[in-house]
């Protein structure tokens, strides 16, 4: 039985990410248990945990994090090329189409807390 004293995080090499450029976010895929979201300076990659195989989701740049709820909802934040790099006033919400802005801040990332993953 592992306690919370007896805990250790191990390596598996065999599951390691490799193959991005400049990664910036890792979130577990609300609506696809199974799957992890990865943001990289080039886009926005799903990987499945079982055979570590990526695909490509989206090829915005600069995706700082990216969030998908269990509804299918997207949530992701971002830098724009000539503008501050680590981020914008915006929280960006795919399926609904809304942004939602803080003024004067700079949101670098933004999660999905929940209980409900599994």
């Amino acid at each position: 039985m592992t306690t919370a004293s007896s805990a250790r995080l191990v390596e598996d090499a065999a599951r390691r990410l490799t193959g991005f450029h400049h990664p910036h976010d890792l979130q577990p895929d609300h609506q696809h248990p199974g799957r992890l979201l990865v943001t990289d300076t080039n886009g926005v990659y799903a990987v499945d945990t079982s055979t570590m195989r990526r695909t490509t989701l989206h090829t915005r740049r600069l995706v700082k994090s990216y969030v998908r709820h269990a509804s299918g909802e997207q949530m992701w934040t971002g830098a724009v090329a000539g503008g501050n790099a680590f981020g914008t006033k915006y929280v960006h919400f795919h399926v609904s189409g809304v942004d939602r802005a803080r003024p004067g801040a700079i949101i670098h990332k933004a999660r999905l807390d929940t209980t409900a993953y599994l």
